[in-house]
């Protein structure tokens, strides 16, 4: 049998530089000072926050918001090891999950790859970064953005490399809609 192993490689990087492509585009001033990620599956670390992102604008100040963000995380069942409300930060660095997240099969929310039984997001064990960012905006409103960034790892006890997870964005939707449900409102234009 033929062994590429460059070719895998080539193809996580590539996963990797889509996953982050905006690390990639900024220059070093521009990069933040937030949270910093190391996965077995990514062969640099990654910013978080340089991680390009939705922005949701929410009729509520910064501090209401970030306790409605701290509640859509214990909601999810992702106990929070990241609070920091100066810096508007809500998340997890390092959560492993399995099957089923925000109501989803993994597989709704991460790219994963497939194997012979199917979507590797659904079977292998996931370890997910994710992390909310409130700013405020004026008084009485606030933005709310998230990261996520994952890997897998397949544990039926085979000798398999950890592969990059990219997001489908589906699970950065869901947090910012009950992050409005929460608050009993609706997204700004």
């Amino acid at each position: 049998m033929l062994r590429l192993p460059g070719v895998r490689r080539i193809a996580q990087l590539a996963l990797l530089i889509s996953a982050v492509g905006s690390v990639v585009s900024q220059p070093v001033a521009a990069q933040g000072n937030g949270p910093v990620v190391r996965m077995a599956a990514f062969p640099l670390p990654v910013l978080l926050d340089t991680i390009q992102r939705a922005n949701v604008t929410i009729a509520a100040p910064k501090d209401r918001t970030l306790f409605a963000v701290n509640g859509v995380y214990e909601a999810l069942k992702i106990t929070p090891e990241l609070i920091d409300p100066p810096r508007g930060q809500i998340g997890v660095l390092r959560a492993k999950v399995s099957r089923r997240l925000a109501d989803q099969p993994m597989s709704n929310l991460f790219n994963c790859g497939r194997g012979l039984t199917g979507e590797n997001a659904d079977t292998w064990r996931l370890t997910i970064a994710s992390v909310t960012y409130v700013e405020a905006k004026g008084a009485d409103s606030s933005v709310v953005s998230t990261s996520v960034v994952g890997m897998a790892e397949d544990m039926s006890g085979g000798s398999t490399d950890p592969v990059i997870c990219g997001s489908m964005g589906l699970l950065e939707t869901r947090i910012a809609e009950m992050v409005l449900a929460r608050l009993g409102l609706t997204p700004k234009p």
